[in-house]
């Protein structure tokens, strides 16, 4: 009895409000009824069989009274979850209610304010826009209100892109045109420049939710100081953009603000988890935005969209407050990340992210400011490329491939095999000297990822999202982590594939076994980096993804297409992506002639179908700390490009 109370006392504390005493009240109703039922129960005993309550019969009356309590803990813990659930969901509605009633009167005052000369320098180039609001040719409010009509516009009428407004924009921008009207202080050199936030950023005073219902319409206390950075140089934060309900998948989709939309082709994802950002950006509503990567979310964005992303080496700017997933795993870090519709827009966030206002903000991040030296320089470089020995990629007259083995673990597709093929050629014509490389073992380093990031067998996540709405995209990956542990022991021993190959790796692990992983981990970076060194390497050019942007809910199915972004991850390397082409017909009827291997090769098959025009992105990597080189590389792609 004491241990039943003790458990009774857990479920009392366990319900919290006026909805929870009810449903306490109601459960203690529900042990009394029980309680009688046994006793009713006892009496029937006696009256129709002759059967006796003495001791011989307590067995079988603890056995009923066990039963009972047990059934009894069953239906409390299903009743508490339905009711958190019901808190949970119109906790998430409100919220969604009222950031949509702030869009819609934000969006209302941007039209007034707006301008065309305003539109037409927000969607050009960021320097300009830059040097114009210093010289007064457009006022900061009407800059803020052509970013915040044309970001809203887009939104509301099918991208989905904008979750909320920065409820102090407009304000600030009229404190920044009246310090230029009246000199009160020196102008910040990004003076008046509109730029927009993924949702997981603090920002003080507004939730942070990573799509997660219990967060939603929860206030952050404090602001990243990456955002902060940009405001304290004069840089006006207009917009929170979409991500994936805890992040985890590569779509953009989550019960709080719905499903974003690629604005290339209706029915394709937008990539994730900054799928928000990189819709934005292709409408060109702002000069550049700020994104975050663990596996990818920068940049596989950038490449369904055909945008510009980058991910710096951990550390090189700050990545403190800031919603992330499984924040105590530290092996595999992410990243806060610039996004932008070109380069110059990448370049522009980082020159100001890397200096002393960003700093004083974040005494953990090494004092390297940006090297301008570095990425002005016009001294050719050595750019390598991967040559994987099992693909056969042709490029004349039209381009042939054949599913390769499991050593690239999941092969490339034609249009971003051709991808790199174009930037290598217009490298070359640039004066670079272009180097075979080896590719390393991608099968190992893919498992590795998987292994570490599923260590804790997905507990971590389970509690972000208990009695609460799962996405249909993130159902599947956790019922693959999350599968018991025999079932993790058994793919081990069954046929290899891609599927197998992860399920066994995606088991819970215990602590020698992932310290071993991060030995493992630490070995293959000293590795790579010790053959670039013997290749004397500048940078490096390789695909950005599998295939281009897939269509919407494909992701659970197609986890193990993204290795050619998380590699470098787990590396810990600098690495961007830029759109340099489009898919054409010749590659989709080459795409679909070709014989699958697996479950796997036939979804990507699948998801080439009707993939004609959308763009497709090249990938450059830099050792660690060059992200200027990496930056100077995008740039010469760009420059000698003509994709649109």
């Amino acid at each position: 009895m004491h241990n039943l109370m003790m458990v009774w006392s857990w479920i009392l504390d366990a319900t919290t409000g006026t909805r929870a005493a009810a449903a306490a009240a109601a459960l203690s109703c529900y042990f009394i009824v029980c309680c009688a039922v046994v006793g009713l129960f006892n009496r029937i005993l006696q009256l129709s069989f002759g059967i006796s309550t003495s001791a011989s019969c307590q067995p079988l009356h603890l056995c009923i009274a066990l039963v009972t309590v047990l059934a009894s803990l069953l239906v409390s813990k299903a009743v508490i979850s339905s009711i958190r659930r019901q808190k949970y969901r119109q906790q998430s509605v409100t919220r969604r209610e009222h950031a949509f009633r702030r869009r819609q009167q934000f969006l209302q005052e941007a039209r007034k304010g707006s301008t065309t000369a305003a539109k037409e320098a927000v969607k050009g180039d960021p320097e300009i826009l830059q040097k114009g609001l210093r010289e007064g040719k457009w006022t900061v409010y009407e800059t803020v209100c052509a970013s915040l009509e044309i970001a809203l516009e887009t939104s509301e009428a099918g991208d989905n892109s904008v979750c909320d407004v920065f409820p102090d924009a407009f304000n600030r921008a009229r404190q920044l045109d009246e310090d230029l009207k009246n000199n009160n202080r020196s102008l910040g050199p990004l003076f008046g420049m509109p730029f927009s936030v993924k949702e997981n950023y603090h920002y003080a005073g507004l939730d942070s939710t990573g799509g997660v219902q219990s967060l939603a319409g929860v206030p952050r206390s404090t602001t990243s100081p990456v955002v902060q950075a940009l405001i304290e140089q004069g840089a006006v934060p207009i917009v929170r953009t979409n991500i994936p309900q805890t992040m985890l998948t590569f779509e953009c989709s989550n019960p709080i603000y719905g499903e974003t939309n690629n604005p290339n082709l209706k029915g394709r994802s937008p990539g994730g988890s900054s799928g928000g950002e990189a819709v934005l950006h292709f409408r060109r509503a702002v000069p550049f935005g700020l994104g975050s990567d663990i596996g990818g979310s920068v940049r596989i964005p950038a490449n369904f969209c055909g945008t510009c992303g980058f991910k710096p080496t951990v550390s090189r700017i700050s990545r403190r407050h800031m919603f992330g997933l499984n924040p105590g795993q530290t092996q595999i870090i992410a990243t806060s990340g610039p996004m932008a519709p070109t380069v110059n827009g990448l370049v522009l966030a980082m020159r100001h992210l890397c200096n002393d206002t960003a700093f004083a903000l974040d005494s953990a991040i090494p004092r390297i400011p940006f090297n301008e030296s570095f990425f002005s320089s016009k001294t050719p470089m050595r750019i390598g490329y991967w040559k994987f020995n099992d693909v056969v990629c042709v490029c004349t007259p039209m381009l042939t491939n054949f599913f390769p083995s499991e050593t690239v673990f999941v092969p490339p597709s034609v249009p971003c095999l051709r991808a790199v093929e174009v930037a290598k050629n217009v490298l070359a014509n640039c004066g670079h000297t272009l180097v075979e490389l080896p590719s390393p073992d991608i099968s190992k380093l893919a498992l590795l990822f998987y292994g570490i990031m599923s260590s804790d067998g997905a507990k971590g996540i389970s509690r972000l999202v208990k009695d609460q709405d799962v996405d249909h995209r993130l159902k599947p990956i956790l019922r693959l982590i999350t599968a018991p542990q025999f079932i993790h022991k058994i793919a081990s021993y069954l046929p290899e594939n891609k599927i197998n190959r992860v399920l066994a790796v995606t088991d819970r692990k215990t602590v020698d076994c992932l310290w071993d992983l991060h030995d493992i981990v630490n070995q293959e970076r000293v590795k790579f980096l010790e053959e670039w060194e013997k290749a004397h390497l500048d940078g490096m050019v390789c695909i950005s993804g599998v295939l281009p942007a897939i269509p919407q809910g494909m992701c659970s199915d197609l986890t193990p297409a993204v290795w050619p972004t998380f590699i470098f991850n787990l590396l810990n390397l600098p690495a961007g992506v830029l759109p340099v082409t489009r898919v054409t017909g010749d590659d989709v009827r080459v795409m679909t002639a070709l014989t699958p291997n697996d479950m796997i090769d036939k979804k990507i098959l699948k998801a080439s179908f009707g993939s004609e025009g959308l763009p497709v992105t090249v990938q450059v990597v830099t050792a660690p700390f060059q992200e200027e080189k990496c930056l100077r590389i995008m740039k010469d792609i760009e420059q000698h490009t003509s994709w649109s």
